[in-house]
């Protein structure tokens, strides 16, 4: 029974795989902020009567906070990034081969979207029209979704194994991902609509100048987000259940897999209903601690569905004397070491941030 959902690893790979799992959430927490942002100044723009609805409440800390928080998920996205290289290297190098010259545009897009968000930033985006305002969050959103579409091409192609030969003499078979790519793509979109008003309402317990808004507005705008978030998340799931879906990614089948799924709709729904019961953001960490937890058990939940999809197709045996020999080199007390300092780092730039925004007349 162990064996079964330890997938016949040893210490070292499990190791190395839970290490991947959890640095992605932390990863993944970070975007969410940025992408979910970036979607809540749009409905504001598209929605709001007056002409500009940028410079108070939630809209002005987000547009504050969203280009630190780029380059925290950045920071954050490097210890995944190596630790896939040792989990997945067949796989991952042969797909970002694969992809070309669409896994490179990975990179303008993220420097295209790092600097417009600087743009959004600007007293001079503020003053801007309603058009030009859309127009620039649009491509902003764009770069973001882009980014994300390329990593979920990515993660599907590193499991159909059985169309790299035809990709390699054909690069137009890479339509083959389009409907896997695009039901990974709903589902992580739809998570990190989920996170993002969790974590604004987190950071409204220290930066309290978020509720310089119209508070009905505002609890108006993030239960919008969160159902948004719900429906593309179950929209996504459903989607898994296709025929053409299931016929190449027969895993889905397997029983620890629909329960992961069960749990992340269970989690779900009661996250949910937790959002629907606020009418106006907590004033104190405890109100926000069960809607949190829930949070953190259905993102658990949808890592490690995550890894079930992927090591059900990509056989990590063959691996093992790999990361066998990558745990011998050692490095973990450096590697700790790092993890602290970056931390500490983030935390003190955190803190400067939050006195520059609750002290306006600095800036």
């Amino acid at each position: 029974m162990i064996d079964k959902f330890s997938w016949n690893l040893t210490p070292s790979s499990l190791f190395y795989v839970g290490l991947f799992v959890a640095t992605f959430l932390l990863h993944f927490l970070s975007v969410s902020y940025v992408v979910g942002g970036v979607l809540y100044l749009g409905w504001r723009q598209a929605l709001a009567r007056e002409s500009s609805s940028l410079g108070v409440g939630i809209s002005r800390i987000v547009r504050d906070w969203m280009p630190f928080m780029l380059s925290v998920a950045i920071t954050l996205g490097v210890a995944p990034l190596l630790f896939i290289q040792i989990v997945y290297p067949k796989h991952f190098y042969t797909a970002n081969l694969l992809l070309a010259w669409r896994w490179m545009l990975v990179i303008p897009a993220l420097i295209c979207g790092f600097y417009l968000l600087y743009v959004i930033k600007t007293s001079y985006f503020e003053r801007a029209s309603r058009g030009l305002r859309m127009a620039v969050l649009a491509f902003t959103c764009a770069c973001f979704l882009f980014v994300g579409a390329s990593w979920s091409a990515d993660h599907i192609l590193q499991q159909l194994d059985m169309y790299w030969p035809h990709m390699y003499f054909d690069t137009n078979a890479l339509g083959v991902l389009m409907p896997f790519a695009a039901v990974r793509a709903t589902v992580w979109l739809g998570a990190m609509l989920l996170s993002f008003p969790m974590l604004i309402a987190w950071q409204n317990l220290w930066i309290p100048a978020a509720v310089d808004d119209d508070p009905n507005r505002m609890m108006k705008g993030l239960k919008w987000i969160v159902r948004s978030g719900l429906l593309l998340g179950a929209a996504g799931l459903l989607a898994m259940r296709e025929p053409m879906i299931m016929s190449d990614w027969e895993h889905l089948r397997s029983p620890l897999f629909q329960w992961m799924l069960g749990l992340i709709a269970g989690f779900g729904l009661v996250y949910w209903l937790c959002w629907e019961r606020m009418k106006t953001l907590p004033d104190s960490a405890l109100k926000l601690l069960l809607p949190t937890f829930f949070l953190i058990l259905g993102g658990i939940a949808g890592a490690v569905a995550r890894e079930i999809n992927r090591m059900g197709s990509i056989g990590l045996s063959h691996h093992q004397k790999w990361m066998e020999e990558a745990a011998g080199i050692g490095g973990m007390w450096l590697f700790i070491l790092f993890v602290l300092i970056n931390a500490i780092l983030i935390g003190y730039c955190i803190r400067l941030v939050s006195r520059r925004i609750q002290n306006p007349v600095e800036r």
